[in-house]
C-alpha cells in the first residue's frame, strides 16, 4: 500500500491532469521520498564506518613499526619493565 503526497495530487488536478494520473504520479513522488530517506540512512552508516576507520587505522599503523623494530619482542602495553639492577637468578 503506497502513500500519496496530497500537495502533489492537488497541484496535478489543478493543472488539468485526470484523477487516476494525478494519483499515480503523487504515489510515485512519495516512493521517491521513501527511497531518498533510505539512502540518507545508508549514507549515515557509511560515514560512521569511514570515521571509525580513519580513527583507528593510524593507531594500528603506528604500532606496527614499533613492534618490527624491537624484533617482535616488544613489551606489551600492560607489562612493566624490571629494573636493570635486579637479576633473574636469586
Amino acid at each position: 500500500m503506497s502513500t500519496m503526497n496530497s500537495e502533489v495530487y492537488a497541484a496535478l488536478i489543478e493543472a488539468g491532469a485526470t484523477e487516476d494520473k494525478a494519483r499515480e504520479a503523487a504515489k510515485s513522488v512519495a516512493q521517491y521520498d521513501t527511497d531518498i530517506a533510505r539512502m540518507k540512512a545508508s549514507l549515515l552508516l557509511l560515514k560512521w564506518m569511514v570515521g571509525f576507520n580513519l580513527a583507528f587505522s593510524p593507531a594500528i599503523l603506528w604500532r606496527i613499526p614499533r613492534a618490527r623494530l624491537s624484533g617482535g619482542r616488544g613489551r606489551r602495553l600492560s607489562a612493566r619493565r624490571r629494573p636493570k639492577h635486579v637479576s633473574n637468578h636469586q
